[in-house]
């Protein structure tokens, strides 16, 4: 199969799953991918303010953090990760 000229995102659905995400839980990672690309966007256009959408990706992380803290990844704990 040719992968030329493929584009996107290719998510580890088995890592989801073995995450215990639910059909919930992955409509909010689209939703976090979403506004990434939004902000990414924002950030091309002459004029937007650098400082604002800074702030605006940096609570984006944050959240995204806390969601992700909710589903460990299997085999480790608090400790390995920090």
């Amino acid at each position: 199969m040719n992968y030329k000229g493929q584009g996107g995102i290719r998510l580890g659905t088995n890592v989801i799953s073995a995450r215990g995400y639910q059909h919930d839980d992955c409509k909010e990672v689209a939703r976090y991918l979403d506004e990434m690309i939004h902000i990414s966007h924002s950030l091309e256009k002459p004029g937007t303010n650098v400082y604002t959408e800074a702030i605006a990706l940096k609570d984006l992380a944050i959240e995204v953090e806390e969601f992700a803290y909710k589903f460990p990844l299997p085999g480790l704990t608090s400790q390995h990760i920090f």
